[in-house]
């Protein structure tokens, strides 16, 4: 990325950095979404609309991560056969399995230009819930990931975004960091200290000690998808997808929020509802025929970036707190090279049938 490149990203950077410092976070919050919805670019992605520098750095992070992840094929060919078509008709809020874990893993808002690391925090937190709290896998659990890991793994030392291929190929190949103290390494504790820790690390990446620390706990697969009923398939199996894309949701959430663009920002895919019950339900209470499914997302930027209201707690489950809701059609959208990507991440190789009971069942034992 050249020096040019640089300065006219880092032109929005100071006053995010000067507003998070004090501590006022609503308000840093509300100056990020403002600030990639001015063009800012905070997820690098081979998209139309997005400068040409971060194009290339997209291209180039998603020929190495495709070289280099030896589960590095398209998630539709990596889908058994007794999971095909079973995503259709039905609804996947396995995030409430990570609520359940740990009410922080959703909570926060960046400070730094560090979506993508956000996302895919979010992406393998709600995986390893999964494997707890649904399939009672015998994890330690000491905390949620952290960003520093991730976001240290960006290839540049300014703080100027991550491709989204990066931040799938760092919670894959290199590991999983926490929000803990690593004693003699760092104190990544808090959220401050951690996303902190991942920009200072930069273009060195992160120290070999912490790395060390971390390689025994990955996310096994990651592997790209577009297909429609492939990712229905992935998330009704209790897996999640990092997008990263030009389009996000606007205006007020009734639950289902339109869609906007913006400069390109990582959010993480979290659930779906394609039912019958979800559809007579929102026309009953907004007035609105919806036809066709719609998209659970978390992102992170500040809960008040937008208002959601009428979330349905008796189909889903409470509300993470950056959660928004976008029509299956405009989630298709973010999926097309010619706005983003998205990467659907998996515990276990081949996106396996878990046949996951109802979450509010599962969450009984707890």
């Amino acid at each position: 990325m050249s020096t040019r490149e640089q300065n006219t990203l880092s032109r929005f950077m100071p006053r995010l950095r000067d507003v998070g410092a004090r501590g006022v976070r609503a308000t840093a919050g509300l100056a990020i979404a403002a600030a990639y919805r001015r063009g800012l670019t905070g997820c690098f992605i081979d998209a139309d609309d997005v400068p040409q520098w971060a194009r290339r750095e997209a291209r180039r992070a998603r020929d190495e991560w495709r070289a280099n992840c030896a589960c590095a094929w398209r998630a539709e060919e990596a889908i058994p056969s007794a999971a095909q078509g079973k995503g259709r008709g039905q609804r996947a809020v396995h995030f409430q399995y990570a609520m359940a874990l740990d009410k922080r893993i959703y909570q926060g808002a960046q400070d730094y230009n560090n979506c993508t690391s956000w996302c895919f925090r979010a992406v393998a937190a709600s995986c390893l819930a999964v494997d707890i709290v649904a399939k009672k896998e015998l994890h330690s659990y000491k905390a949620r990931p952290g960003t520093a890991g991730i976001y240290s793994h960006r290839g540049h030392a300014s703080d100027t975004g991550m491709a989204i291929y990066l931040g799938a190929r760092a919670i894959h190949q290199h590991g999983i960091g926490l929000e803990i103290n690593y004693p003699g390494i760092a104190d990544l504790s808090t959220e401050a200290r951690d996303e902190l820790a991942g920009v200072q690390w930069g273009r060195s990446g992160p120290p070999a000690a912490f790395r060390e620390a971390v390689n025994g706990d990955r996310i096994e697969q990651t592997s790209e998808v577009t297909d429609e009923e492939a990712l229905l398939d992935i998330l009704h199996a209790g897996h999640f997808v990092g997008t990263g894309s030009t389009i996000t949701a606007r205006g007020t959430g009734d639950p289902i929020s339109p869609a906007g663009s913006v400069g390109g920002h990582a959010q993480a895919l979290i659930g779906y509802d394609d039912t019958d019950e979800f559809r007579d339900w929102y026309a009953k209470t907004t007035g609105k025929k919806l036809t066709g499914w719609v998209g659970i997302f978390d992102q992170s930027w500040h809960p008040d970036w937008i208002t959601v209201t009428n979330w349905p707690d008796h189909l889903w489950g409470p509300k993470p707190e950056g959660a928004f809701v976008l029509p299956g059609r405009d989630v298709l959208r973010m999926l097309n090279t010619r706005y983003g990507a998205a990467i659907a991440c998996s515990k276990v190789a081949g996106f396996p049938v878990l046949d996951l009971p109802p979450w509010q069942d599962a969450l009984n034992w707890m």
